[in-house]
């Protein structure tokens, strides 16, 4: 029969491979794994805007004067995110956002981006900036941006 110090050895061990084990294939398992923000992107979505089930100080966004598609989109995405959480997210007017957080802007105001995307065909422009991520879904028009919207509406 072994004795005292080998059983605190061997429990010691099956501890430690326990820990070894939680550490580096339990967020594989469960879903739950966390990435740099330089290398998150569109196809991770819904994160980093919910992480393990929780939103994670995301912010929708709209122009403070939004039309009925921008707040129809913006409705429907913040549902959507509801299905991952059971919360769903305010909808801020642009100059209400706060400094910091993850971003989801829905516009048709090209007004609102950088000359050079005005002229292309409506996009989903996913922006990991250090800490946080951006993502502006851009519609030339309401239908556009609803085409645009539908993607991010499947839960994965």
């Amino acid at each position: 029969m072994p004795d005292q110090k080998e059983r605190f050895l061997v429990l010691t061990i099956l501890l430690s491979l326990t820990a070894l084990f939680i550490a580096y294939l339990g967020p594989v398992i469960t879903g739950n794994i966390i990435k740099e923000t330089q290398d998150v992107s569109l196809a991770d979505f819904p994160y980093p805007f919910v992480k393990n089930h929780l939103l994670n100080d995301v912010q929708i966004l709209v122009p403070d004067e939004p039309t009925s598609d921008e707040l129809l989109n913006a409705h429907q995405i913040a549902r959507s995110l509801e299905d991952y959480t059971g919360i769903q997210p305010a909808i801020i007017l642009l100059s209400q956002a706060h400094p910091e957080g993850n971003r989801i802007i829905l516009t048709t105001d090209c007004t609102l981006l950088p000359e050079e995307l005005c002229n292309a065909p409506g996009q989903l422009i996913f922006h990991p900036d250090r800490n946080h991520v951006t993502l502006i879904v851009y519609g030339h028009t309401g239908e556009e941006l609803t085409t645009l919207t539908t993607p991010l509406l499947t839960k994965n």
